[in-house]
């Protein structure tokens, strides 16, 4: 009895011993080593903001990122949630924001006011600081960036583009989009689509509104009508819904989303059949 008593202690003892050299390792990656480091990748915050144009109603929101604008509703949003605080300057403006997000309208008069003067945002974030790990690190970001102003013809969306419409990649065209005057002398202008589908440069959409144009987007909520559809070669009157533009000026490039609203006959019959298309392509002129 005491031998079978024997044999069963040093087995334990064994078992203990594995179990003290398995866990007896050097890896700061493995919670089960004793030289765990709990701080091997985790890495300080990098506190950034982003700013732009947006469109937003009760229903939908667009945002369209660029340190370039033009004139309208400009957002900016810091990159952190839940800090403990939050300032904001926004050039020589006297008043400060204290939220995450916030947004300022500047109109067509201070873009041209601020074209060749672009304005300093600031943002200093105080944050909880992870002192185990970073003990130098006090918890306050400072970051500033310029927001500039363009005119309204300096819109990087105006011009011709080459690509094509949602899958059709061998279906090359050209299309373009131009802001023409209502008429000569006119300070009032509208927003053409010539070509949208490729069906010849005389065929057009045309907006007399927008509800955004920014540097590098455009975006219209509401109809845009194909007026010459019949005499262009339209198969049928379209329409455009919700026509959105992104430009990268960097890389000249273009996206353009929207709705086609089909009708049922000329007379506007029953709507609508949508058909969602996208336009990608790069510049031309």
């Amino acid at each position: 009895m005491k031998k079978t008593n024997n044999i069963n202690i040093l087995g334990l003892l064994l078992i203990f011993c594995i179990s003290l050299i398995a866990c007896d390792c050097e890896d700061p990656t493995n919670p089960d080593c004793s030289n765990y480091d709990p701080c091997w990748e985790l890495e300080q915050p990098n506190i950034d903001f982003e700013m732009g144009t947006v469109y937003s109603d009760p229903y939908y929101e667009l945002k369209f990122p660029s340190d370039t604008v033009l004139y309208g509703t400009i957002y900016f949003n810091a990159n952190i949630e839940n800090a403990v605080s939050y300032q904001w300057k926004v050039g020589t403006d006297t008043r400060t924001w204290n939220s995450k997000e916030f947004t300022l309208y500047f109109n067509d008069t201070d873009s041209a006011t601020l074209r060749l003067a672009p304005i300093m945002v600031t943002l200093i974030v105080e944050r909880q600081p992870n002192n185990l790990c970073f003990p130098d690190d006090d918890g306050i970001d400072t970051i500033s960036k310029y927001l500039h102003f363009r005119s309204d013809w300096e819109s990087t969306v105006w011009g011709t583009w080459e690509g094509y419409r949602d899958s059709l990649t061998n279906d090359i065209y050209q299309l373009k989009i131009a802001n023409i005057a209502d008429s000569p002398h006119s300070n009032s202008r509208s927003t053409f689509i010539f070509n949208q589908y490729g069906e010849g440069e005389d065929c057009h959409h045309e907006y007399t509104s927008y509800s955004l144009r920014g540097y590098r987007a455009l975006y219209n909520k509401t109809q845009g009508e194909a007026t010459n559809w019949e005499t262009c070669g339209g198969p049928y009157r379209r329409w455009n819904r919700k026509f959105a533009v992104n430009v990268n000026p960097k890389e000249n490039t273009i996206v353009i989303t929207w709705e086609e609203w089909h009708y049922g006959d000329y007379n506007y019959g029953d709507c609508c059949v949508t058909i969602p298309h996208i336009f990608k392509g790069h510049r031309v002129q």
